[in-house]
């Protein structure tokens, strides 16, 4: 993470220039966040797509009147400026932090979750102890005042009037990702016991990030199988059936919503470094040479092929991620929940005998 090998000073101001305010009652610009004075780095030329210029401008973004519009579809989370923080992690082989940064972007303030509050790269302090958010943000909240809202609001749904002035900068963020991935490591490491350190770093930073979408494998069961038969025996064969166990989707009322870019991004990290660079638009070379509708099981499902001249991830659908957009600049909580996510291995029924099976009433 030392390394930079793109502009992040273009990074910090391009997530500056759209901090968005959804979660604010009063609909007010808040004050912009501050953020420390990045490191000189060899600059690199930022690609278009995702320059200020060309990003949708929020509800209370606070682009220039003059910005141009664009009928572009931007994904929520590759909207908001990580997508740089995403590929300059990407080479440093920190598959961690750059899929959290480019599934989840950043938001420097709280924002409404599924289920109580969250901030920065998806990090739902809501859902956390006070106890652990005490020991992880001691180092990085500096602040007494900050240090101290952010450990109030840990296992607290609603807003607290401390919580809503709060402004976090993207090196927090990272540093939040950073303390907290063993919390995310440790789902696979007690499913898969001593296979997990036979999976390869890309691998592993698959699961890593499942656990930080759906919090475990509770719902997984036919995935840890697969993974534990590929530890063993690492096959295409074997490889194909973990990647067919990797899904999300969620139901919303009466209809399900399927997640087709999370779950792509997902299998495309655990098939290959080279595949998930091409997902995120550092690796377009790959798609030449490489089938992504067939290598990836949510493109054949989507029916989605792809143009080998345009941006992958602008060909894949976003049904969750428009869902999220919405609630996001409503100030509402998204509705896509970790409870309402639907099991791509759904737990067979058994019914225990009693007795013989004669003496069963008809």
């Amino acid at each position: 993470m030392t390394k930079q090998t793109i502009n992040l000073s273009t990074f910090l101001l391009a997530l500056t220039a759209i901090t968005l305010t959804g979660c604010n009652q009063e609909k007010k610009e808040p004050p912009p966040t501050q953020l420390a004075s990045p490191p000189q780095v060899a600059k690199t030329p930022v690609p278009a797509s995702i320059t200020p210029a060309s990003l949708p401008a929020a509800a209370s973004s606070p682009l220039p009147a003059s910005t141009p519009k664009t009928t572009k579809k931007i994904g929520f989370a590759q909207a908001n400026g990580a997508v740089n923080l995403a590929q300059r992690e990407f080479d440093e082989k920190n598959y961690k932090l750059s899929i959290v940064a480019y599934f989840e972007g950043f938001v420097g303030h709280f924002y409404p979750d599924n289920i109580g509050q969250a901030a920065m790269f998806g990090l739902n302090d809501s859902l956390q102890t006070k106890s652990h958010m005490a020991d992880i943000a001691r180092p990085i909240l500096t602040s007494p005042g900050d240090y101290t809202a952010f450990v109030a609001q840990a296992g607290v749904h609603e807003l607290l009037p401390a919580s809503q002035p709060l402004r976090f900068s993207p090196e927090q963020g990272i540093a939040f990702v950073g303390a907290m991935t063993p919390q995310f490591d440790n789902p696979a490491k007690k499913a898969l016991g001593s296979l997990y350190d036979k999976l390869q770093p890309n691998e592993q930073a698959a699961l890593f990030y499942h656990s930080y979408k759906t919090g475990g494998f509770s719902k997984y069961a036919g995935l840890v199988s697969a993974l534990k038969v590929y530890a063993k025996n690492s096959t295409d064969a074997n490889k194909q059936a973990v990647l067919s166990h990797i899904s999300y989707s969620y139901r919303l009322k009466d209809k399900v919503i399927q997640d087709t870019r999370g779950t792509a991004g997902i299998q495309a990290l655990f098939t290959s470094p080279d595949a998930y660079g091409a997902i995120i638009g550092r690796n377009p070379a790959y798609i030449k040479t490489h089938d992504l509708s067939k290598e990836l099981p949510a493109l054949a499902a989507a029916k989605v092929s792809i143009d080998a001249a345009q941006p992958v991830i602008d060909q894949i659908p976003d049904e969750a991620g428009i869902v999220k957009q919405q609630s996001f600049l409503e100030g509402k909580p998204n509705p896509l929940s970790q409870k309402s996510l639907v099991s791509p291995d759904p737990v067979k029924q058994t019914i225990k005998v009693k007795g013989p099976l004669w003496a069963w009433p008809l």
